[in-house]
């Protein structure tokens, strides 16, 4: 997972995320430590939160074949993507984020 919020940070590693890692990487930095601990097949799924071009693009190179890049914001301009990476057999949907504000996350405690 990569967040900026050591709050969600927190709350990842709590609920199951093996490694949390700060956006501030750079996206070779994180797209290869995301490939480090996949052994090579990337992740199954990205939530995109922030909605940019750099996001995107990174979300891209980290998914597996077959995975899922779940967009979570609304865009204010367009997007470029690269077609080729639909030969990975990807998945693109959306969910709007206020969505979050009404899950509640169930503990041990």
């Amino acid at each position: 997972m990569s967040e900026s919020s050591s709050e969600y940070q927190t709350l990842a590693l709590k609920h199951g995320a093996s490694e949390v890692l700060g956006p501030l990487h750079t996206d070779f930095g994180v797209t290869g430590t995301i490939y480090k601990a996949t052994a090579g097949f990337g992740v199954h799924v990205v939530f995109d939160t922030v909605g940019t071009q750099r996001t995107v693009d990174s979300a891209l190179l980290c998914l597996r074949t077959g995975g899922t890049l779940v967009n979570m914001v609304a865009w204010k301009t367009n997007v470029m993507m690269n077609m080729n990476f639909l030969f990975k057999e990807i998945t693109i949907t959306g969910m709007f984020s206020s969505f979050l504000n009404r899950i509640e996350f169930t503990t041990d405690e």
